[in-house]
Formats: structure tokens, C-alpha cells, sequence
């Protein structure tokens, strides 16, 4: 499946408009992604974040933040999910896991206009017990930096994920 594809079966939204990139005289982080959204209790997961800067002004810090689990439905919250998050960044980040939050975050440093840079995170999704029923999810992504970005609409993602009992 392509990305295109998972995007509009994970409910995303946040997709940058090429005018808007191209008129902001600041900085502009655009952020977008690739990986699986549904997948088999203990199979591996992967997703790329990439953060391009369109804007004409070099993004001094970039920070990228991973939710990758809100609160489970129609249980509450459990430890299942995507565990044993690891990172694979650009020289010079510093990434992070806080498992008790779910949140994966990376300090990514400057980003000169045009500069493109990317995180790979991979892990093991995990449904910790719940079956027959799975896993469901949300995720929320989002990349800030200093200088602010004031084009905002290419900033964040939403969406759902799904852990499934092997067939």
C-alpha cells in the first residue's frame, strides 16, 4: 500500500498545500510519513518521519513528537501498543521514548530552507493479552521549531492504528 493510500485509510489530516509553502517568507516545516498502520500482534513496525523546510529562513531548533498511543477503545489505556521503540536519526539528534506517556520525541537541531532530514522509528507492535478483539489506537505526530512556524497546516498528522491476532 502505498502512502498515499495509508494516509487516507488512517483518517490523516495536515497536508500542506504547495502555494502555502511557497508564499511563507519564514520558516516551514512540512512533515510527512511512511509506515504501516494495521498489523499482526508481535510483527515489527516501521515509520519514517521526514521534515523538509520550505520556508526561507533557516529553523534554528526542530523538534519532532510522536503520540503514538492515545487512550485504547474502547478498554482503558494498557502497555500494549508499539513497544520497544528504537530511533534511527541524522547525526546529532537526540531522541527519547517516554513509555509511561507513549510519546517519542527528537531534537533534530537547525534546518536550513530547502534542508530536508529524516527519523526512522521501529519497534514491535504488541497487544499485550487482548485478543480475540486487538488493539486499536491513535496517534497524533506534530514538528515544531524556533523560529516558529506559522504555516501550521503541514505541521501535524492524526490517525488510528490496529494490532490483529495473526492469521
Amino acid at each position: 500500500m502505498g502512502a498515499a493510500a495509508a494516509a487516507l485509510i488512517a483518517g490523516m489530516s495536515g497536508i500542506a498545500s504547495p502555494a502555502s509553502a511557497a508564499t511563507t517568507p519564514g520558516v516551514n516545516l512540512d512533515l510527512s510519513w511512511t509506515g504501516t498502520t494495521n498489523v499482526y500482534d508481535k510483527s515489527p513496525i516501521k515509520y519514517t518521519f521526514t521534515v523538509t523546510n520550505t520556508g526561507r529562513v533557516s529553523a534554528k531548533t526542530t523538534t519532532l513528537q510522536w503520540k503514538y498511543q492515545e487512550p485504547v477503545q474502547p478498554k482503558a489505556p494498557t502497555d500494549g501498543g508499539y513497544v520497544n521503540l528504537r530511533a534511527t536519526a541524522p547525526k546529532g539528534a537526540k531522541c527519547s521514548v517516554d513509555t509511561k506517556k507513549h510519546i517519542a520525541t527528537c531534537q533534530l537541531g537547525a534546518l536550513a530552507p530547502g534542508a530536508t532530514t529524516k527519523v526512522t522509528w521501529t519497534g514491535t507492535a504488541d497487544m499485550k493479552g487482548n485478543l480475540p478483539r486487538g488493539l486499536d489506537g491513535s496517534y497524533v505526530m506534530n514538528v515544531q521549531s524556533t523560529p516558529t512556524d506559522t504555516a501550521t497546516n503541514n505541521n501535524s498528522f492524526t490517525g488510528g492504528w490496529g494490532i490483529s491476532e495473526p492469521r
